[in-house]
């Protein structure tokens, strides 16, 4: 199938022409003195110039789900910052048109009916400890990736031959990954996937022989790697200190082409929240910003106008902001049990103004009716957006003998102010069917609260965000991890949601593609499991004044997977 990507909404600010501006060391004077260049005896011999990208800090902010304090997130839990992208390779990596280039793969092959995708590793590729890259780093990587409870990234490898097994139990190792030879992968799938790319390119080599004898789904906790983990890419990490900072400097063993900047700083904003991240960006702390604390136009808006140097772009994106439901229940005994019926989650819609919510970041967002942005080829124009509407609502809950006596809580973790407004217009909306609302901030391991607490009804999260808009649906085709846990009805699922999506993963034409999505899309408006509330295009910027960098990886929202081509990055004024 082919696969297609938004183009870029706004053109970025044009960035003056700083590079190649030399800093010369000063020269001394006294209070009443002139400067010794406006002297006659002033010496003539040339300064040699600075090449900050050598001498200088790329200075970015230290984000983890997991949080700071005792060791680095792995990015199959989730990736925040750009340190996974700097410090891992992957087998491949995304391009601006939504293709895949090698990166650890020098090349690769699929066979005529789709199902057996051949990667040929570099030869040279290492890890910064000096061991070579093997095949069996990368069969040990996908396991892991799998077979870790709360990876992320297996949504979009569900495909691969004994995926099922080892999520069942039933076998320890997935049966259509194999090292061939020392440089030669082979993955099988049970049919012919267009996503397994992109899950591929999310999917960071780890070193095996770091994990000896760690059990595949004790990886991303295992402390003496991850307090300070080393990869393949084209950064190192050099000095840890937790929970404050970290520093990067460029691998000089690398593969590929280096990066283009020595020195970075990774500074931890956890204490001060996202607040303390837009306090930083306007002092000129931050060189590169995105995620949940900037992802608002007016606080992007705030950044630009109080620190001129700072460019701003949105990026076209899939990402919605949505509510899904504790299908399962909570582990403190205080669930809503009334939110297993559809009666009850399609009543909560109509309490949602989802017009409101939106009209908080302008032209940034829109109302949505399901995760396909209406703007997209993939959307169904038959479906029409869920009005706010009291009456209607209660007159569901009634009909559910729903208990106004009980609360619904909803989790949710972005802690910018637009996020609090949302909050209280929800609440209102809620309140005037007589239905208790009862929002709470959650911070620290995020996947530990989600996934196994569970003491929620409802949680206000980011979804889509991905290459390709439909890609978001693999949440709600059963994987056998996370969202599992919480939606239930795997069976279910697996009849709808999982046939849909495969349809759409196998199709070898845009009409059988779309007519997936539009089944995926009408059996999400049936089921209610999420709802979404708002899309939202993506906003990210840099120092213009410092970092000099290609603006082509602004093109498309494909955060965690492309190819920041860090090469090209140096450090200007």
């Amino acid at each position: 199938m082919k696969k297609t990507i938004a183009t870029l909404l706004v053109a970025l600010m044009a960035v003056s022409a700083l590079a190649g501006c030399a800093a010369t060391a000063p020269t001394a004077t006294t209070g009443t003195e002139a400067p010794a260049a406006a002297t006659a005896e002033t010496s003539t011999a040339p300064t040699e110039a600075v090449d900050l990208s050598e001498t200088g800090t790329l200075k970015l902010a230290w984000v983890a789900g997991i949080g700071t304090n005792s060791i680095f997130e792995c990015p199959y839990t989730d990736i925040k910052c750009l340190y996974p992208n700097m410090l891992f390779s992957t087998l491949v990596e995304a391009q601006p048109d939504s293709t895949f280039t090698p990166d650890l793969a020098t090349e690769y092959s699929v066979s005529d009916d789709g199902l057996v995708y051949t990667f040929k590793l570099n030869p040279a590729a290492t890890f910064s400890d000096g061991t070579t890259v093997t095949a069996d780093d990368v069969v040990f990587s996908l396991n892991t990736a799998i077979a870790y409870e709360k990876s992320w990234v297996k949504q979009f490898m569900k495909n691969i031959v004994g995926v099922a097994d080892v999520l069942a139990g039933t076998a320890t190792e997935l049966a259509g990954v194999k090292a061939i030879d020392a440089n030669t992968v082979e993955i099988t799938e049970s049919i012919a996937d267009n996503g397994l790319l992109y899950g591929l390119a999310l999917s960071a080599i780890l070193p095996a022989h770091a994990f000896e004898g760690v059990a595949y789904n004790d990886v991303a906790t295992y402390e003496s790697f991850w307090s300070k983990p080393f990869g393949s890419g084209q950064y190192v990490i050099d000095q840890v200190s937790f929970p404050n900072y970290f520093t990067m400097v460029r691998n000089d063993s690398y593969f590929g082409e280096p990066a283009g900047i020595k020195n970075v700083l990774f500074t931890s904003y956890d204490a001060g929240g996202n607040d303390a991240i837009v306090s930083a960006s306007i002092a000129g702390d931050l060189d590169f910003i995105f995620g949940d604390a900037v992802n608002d136009s007016n606080t992007m808006g705030n950044i630009v106008a109080q620190n001129p140097d700072m460019v701003s772009a949105v990026v076209p994106s899939s990402y919605t902001r949505q509510f899904r439901f504790n299908m399962t229940g909570s582990t403190d005994k205080q669930y809503n049990t009334f939110v297993q019926d559809v009666r009850v989650r399609t009543a909560f819609e109509l309490l949602m103004d989802k017009a409101t919510c939106a009209a908080f970041y302008g032209d940034q967002a829109n109302a949505a009716i399901t995760m396909i942005n209406p703007s997209d080829a993939l959307f169904d124009p038959s479906l029409t957006l869920t009005p706010y509407d009291v009456a209607a609502a209660k007159a569901l809950l009634d009909e559910a003998g729903y208990d106004y006596s009980k609360s619904v809580r909803v989790l949710y973790y972005y802690s910018d102010q637009t996020t609090a407004d949302i909050m209280e217009v929800l609440r209102q909306g809620f309140e005037q069917a007589g239905v208790k609302f009862e929002s709470f901030l959650a911070s620290g391991d995020l996947a530990n609260i989600i996934y196994t607490q569970r003491n929620w009804d409802m949680i206000y999260s980011g979804g889509g965000s991905v290459a390709v808009p439909a890609y978001g649906y693999a949440l709600l085709a059963p994987d056998g991890g996370n969202w599992d846990s919480l939606f239930g009805n795997v069976e279910e699922r697996a009849a709808t949601y999982g046939a849909f999506y495969n349809q759409f993963l196998s199709a070898k034409d845009d009409a059988t593609a779309k007519s997936a999505v539009v089944a995926l899309q009408e059996q999400q408006v049936k089921d209610k499991y999420d709802i979404d509330l708002y899309n939202l295009s993506k906003m990210v910027a840099y120092n213009g004044a410092h970092v000099q960098l290609d603006t082509s990886i602004f093109a498309g929202d494909y955060q965690q997977s492309k190819d920041y081509k860090f090469a090209d990055w140096k450090l200007i004024g």
